[in-house]
């Protein structure tokens, strides 16, 4: 270990100086009672590297981290941690910009990946929470609300193909009230439950005909009635997507 700079009366760093580890790490800065406090520059190696402020011998305020090629922050800083409002870069172009808390994307933020891949909207604890849209590859996309990283309260999903629902989800799957539109036209409006076609709902075929009655695991099943386009109409039973009466 080297140290080059001022001190106080009891020998510790203090003020101004210059701090070499065994580790081969350098500091340079201010000191505040042996520890590095105020502004600062530390380098652990070619490539890694804090510069900004300090408090208590930890990363606090604002700062910049370079972690290696590619890798780096720009922003708020508390206790060592990211904290507040701030910028990480990764490789091949990926990054977030937005709030964070105790290390972790927390509060309002945008985050792109790669292949068309991102998502602007809340955070709690690192993962999607709240108020959100996700947007993948190919157009496709969510926006909505989201819970500990999962679609959970009302949201609207495109596929592929052209197919869209708009409604309720729980814990990432459709669940409740919701309607489905197929690219062919036909759609679906009703309960959903375990991401299938459960409960009441009504089926418009893109030829004119509905169906209104009860569904389980994604087909009729149970009472029902199919009208036709020319208004006529007939009911019966139905299990597992057959009509048995």
């Amino acid at each position: 270990m080297n140290y080059v700079g001022q001190t106080n009366s009891e020998g510790q760093r203090h003020g101004q100086g210059t701090y070499i580890g065994r580790d081969g790490s350098e500091y340079v800065g201010q000191w505040h009672n042996d520890k590095r406090h105020g502004h600062g520059v530390e380098t652990y190696g070619a490539d890694q590297q804090y510069s900004g402020e300090w408090l208590d011998g930890k990363y606090h305020g604002q700062g910049t981290r370079t972690y290696g090629p590619g890798l780096s922050y720009v922003g708020g800083w508390q206790a060592g941690e990211k904290h507040g409002q701030g910028s990480e870069l990764y490789a091949h172009g990926l990054q977030y910009v937005g709030e964070w808390q105790a290390g972790l994307y927390h509060g309002q933020g945008k985050r792109t990946l790669d292949k068309g891949l991102s998502y602007i909207g809340e955070w709690q604890a690192g993962k999607y929470h709240g108020n959100g849209t996700e947007t993948y590859p190919h157009g496709l996309r969510y926006s909505g609300q989201w819970q500990a990283g999962l679609y959970h309260g009302h949201g609207m999903r495109t596929y592929a193909y052209g197919l869209h629902y708009t409604g309720e989800w729980q814990a990432g799957q459709r669940c409740g009230q919701g309607t489905e539109t197929l690219s062919h036209g036909s759609k679906f409006s009703g309960e959903w439950q375990h991401d299938q076609r459960n409960g009441f709902g009504t089926y418009s075929y893109w030829n004119g005909s509905v169906y209104a009655g009860m569904w389980h695991n994604g087909n009729k099943h149970g009472a029902g009635t199919t009208t036709l386009p020319d208004g006529g109409s007939y009911s019966g039973e139905w299990l597992d997507g057959k009509r048995v009466s």
